[in-house]
């Protein structure tokens, strides 16, 4: 799959629409937009489900909430960001090859990254019928460059919404994913992001 992501004038929307399985059929939309400058990688996930769960204190565990995640590589590196955070904007941010051995950045490049919400800060809390959202900003430090777009113009990546813990759990996500079981730590179902002017 590839999406273009425009410079920041406007946002690019995707709807995540490929489920990992039929049996997890909760009533979620998840809706993501994508936007650049040289100082900032835009992200915005719109989401209405059934459940929304912000309930997990240590930041491994935040999958288990209502959570959005953008997993993503710069072109050619062989290994991929993974940036995970939950309705409540508690954040996981680690690198690494593979689901084994990440490194946990969240408490250092982490900081770098802004994140805002409808219920940013409010944890915790687990309420139905609801509809929220979070806005993530990734300044190009925290991946180890200096400007979006010039040091990085295409990214491999996946965009997901999950909530493994929930009444009804659920993954979805932007490219399909072609596991047996879920798992979003597989670089080769990502997609291309291209940054475009």
């Amino acid at each position: 799959m590839r999406l273009s992501v425009p410079r920041f004038a406007a946002m690019n929307v995707v709807q995540l629409e490929s489920r990992w399985s039929d049996r997890f059929d909760a009533p979620v939309r998840t809706n993501a937009a994508l936007s650049w400058k040289p100082d900032s990688l835009n992200l915005r996930f719109d989401v209405y489900e059934p459940q929304t769960r912000a309930l997990e204190a240590d930041p491994w565990l935040i999958h288990r909430d209502s959570c959005a995640e953008f997993f993503f590589s710069l072109s050619g590196e062989p290994e991929y960001f993974n940036l995970e955070v939950n309705a409540a904007g508690r954040l996981l941010y680690a690198r690494g090859k593979n689901r084994e051995n990440r490194l946990d950045l969240t408490e250092t490049l982490g900081r770098m990254i802004s994140i805002d919400g409808s219920h940013v800060g409010r944890d915790p809390f687990d309420i139905r019928g609801t509809a929220w959202w979070i806005s993530i900003k990734i300044p190009p430090q925290a991946v180890y460059i200096d400007a979006w777009g010039d040091d990085a113009d295409t990214l491999r990546a996946n965009l997901y919404k999950c909530g493994d813990a929930l009444d009804s759990p659920y993954y979805l996500s932007w490219s399909p994913m072609t596991a047996k079981d879920p798992d979003y730590h597989r670089p080769m179902d990502f997609g291309d992001l291209v940054l475009i002017d």
